[in-house]
Formats: C-alpha cells, sequence, structure tokens
C-alpha cells in the first residue's frame, strides 16, 4: 500500500495521466501519435525544462531519494504497472484467442526465437563483440528484456558493463517500438488483432510491449498481452 511520502509522486504521475486523456479527446485522431506517446513527452517535457524548477523535480542521480516525488514515481512505476499489467490480462478472453491466432504465434515463436539467437551472434561476430555480450544482447531481445539479461548474465560469464550496455540497448529497442511500430502497422494496414499479436512478439519488456500493443486501438493492448 502507498505511504504518505509516495502520495506526491503518485499525484504527479496522475496528472500527467490526466493531462493525457483531455490531450486525446482533444486532437484529432492519427496513425502516429498516440496517448502514451503523447504521456511519455509530457513526462520528458516537465523533467528537462524550467518546469522541473517549478515543480521541485530532482534530475536521476544516484541519490535514491533526489526529490520528494520519487518514492511515489518508484511506486508508480513498480506497483500501479503491475496492477495495469495484471487487470489487462483479465481482460483477455479465452473466445478472442482463437486457435488460428494459438496457431500463428506459436510458430512465429518458432521462427523467431532461434534467429534472434543466431542473427544476434552473427552481428556480434561481424563487430568483433565477446560472445558473452552477444548472449545478452539475444536474450534479452528474444525473451523478455531486462529479466532475460539478468538471468543469462551469471550463466553466459558477463561482465558488469556488458550487462549494463545490453540493458540499454532493449530499452532502446522498446523506445524505438513505441515510436516507430504504430506507423509501420498503419501504413501496412495490419488490423489490431494482429497488430497486437506483433507488438506482444516483437517487443521485449512485458510492460513495453503492452504499451506498443494499446497504440494499436481496438483489441491491441489485450492481444499484446496475451501474446
Amino acid at each position: 500500500m502507498p505511504r504518505r511520502a509516495d502520495v506526491p509522486g503518485i499525484a504527479l504521475a496522475t496528472a500527467i495521466g490526466a493531462i493525457t486523456i483531455v490531450l486525446c479527446e482533444t486532437l484529432p485522431p492519427s496513425p502516429v501519435v498516440s496517448d502514451i506517446l503523447i504521456a511519455l513527452a509530457l513526462g520528458a517535457l516537465v523533467l528537462n525544462t524550467p518546469l522541473r524548477r517549478v515543480f521541485r523535480l530532482a534530475l536521476p542521480s544516484a541519490e535514491r531519494e533526489p526529490d520528494r516525488y520519487a518514492a511515489g514515481l518508484r511506486f508508480t512505476g513498480k506497483w500501479v504497472l503491475r496492477l495495469a499489467i495484471i487487470l489487462m490480462g483479465l481482460k483477455v478472453q479465452t473466445k478472442v484467442f482463437g486457435v488460428g491466432a494459438l496457431a500463428l504465434v506459436g510458430g512465429a515463436l518458432l521462427v523467431t526465437l532461434p534467429s534472434a539467437f543466431f542473427v544476434a551472434h552473427a552481428i556480434g561476430a561481424a563487430l568483433g563483440v565477446r560472445r558473452p555480450m552477444a548472449d545478452l544482447l539475444a536474450s534479452g531481445t528474444m525473451i523478455c528484456g531486462a529479466s532475460a539479461v539478468n538471468a543469462t548474465a551469471p550463466v553466459a560469464g558477463a561482465r558488469r558493463e556488458e550487462q549494463g550496455v545490453a540493458i540499454g540497448v532493449v530499452f532502446l529497442f522498446s523506445m524505438v517500438a513505441l515510436v516507430a511500430f504504430r506507423p509501420i502497422a498503419a501504413a501496412l494496414h495490419l488490423d489490431a488483432s494482429f497488430a497486437g499479436i506483433w507488438s506482444g512478439l516483437a517487443v521485449n519488456d512485458l510492460s513495453s510491449a503492452i504499451a506498443v500493443g494499446k497504440q494499436m486501438g481496438g483489441v491491441g493492448g489485450e492481444m499484446a498481452t496475451a501474446a
């Protein structure tokens, strides 16, 4: 449960979310701009402009509690986000996920998992990247982002700095997907259901995959969650 120290950060996140919803209701619909991108842009705007001094926000640092919002933002990023993912999962209906969708997901996994592994190692070998680093990038890309990197690191014998770089890379991939996947899906006229499955299979981190799928509209977020 949130504590009193968490209230300012939760309130700030809620305010940004509320402003995002108002803007989305006001602005004309766009295949490029989504509610999630608007929320990310607002958060970056508050942190990286003079608004930071107005709200007395501190830039990220080694200090665990750099400002009064840190505890609440951490609570939001951890517990509220997890609750949202669980609620999204509860919305998935088995009748939506038919035999065709299950076969598509299974077939795509059978192809993409080994393909991602071999492609990562082929590129790593061409660029002179150490084998453990290639293992981390492959696992982070083909399984589930930072969690897979952290689980693979001790087995692969990776260095701490390689682990940090690999985590940074998979989150960079997620940011690229947040910006690029929706316009690509619109250009290809992908159905929201298939766009959601694509998001769920192709984006590394669970929360990022759901965020990308949610941008596809309709059942996109639910299908990304299930995939």
